[in-house]
């Protein structure tokens, strides 16, 4: 089972690797805190709005990819 911290962890990467853009821009997008950005990356926030805001922007979720692959793409 896929945990909210293992969820939270790709949606950070993908943000730094595949997208390039720092907290502060995702929460700007969204209209929310950063420290809400901060804590659904950490696992601690299940907001699944913010999901849904990653996955528009391109991650792929699947039970694959949860290990270290964002798009097919190794990245840590």
């Amino acid at each position: 089972m896929i945990t909210s911290k293992e969820i939270g962890r790709k949606c950070k990467r993908f943000r730094q690797f595949v997208l390039h853009m720092s907290v502060k821009d995702v929460a700007k997008c969204l209209g929310y805190s950063p420290g809400n950005i901060y804590a659904f990356e950490a696992g601690r926030n299940c907001n699944y709005y913010l999901l849904l805001w990653y996955v528009e922007h391109g991650l792929v979720l699947d039970a694959n990819s949860v290990g270290g692959e964002i798009s097919g793409k190794q990245v840590f």
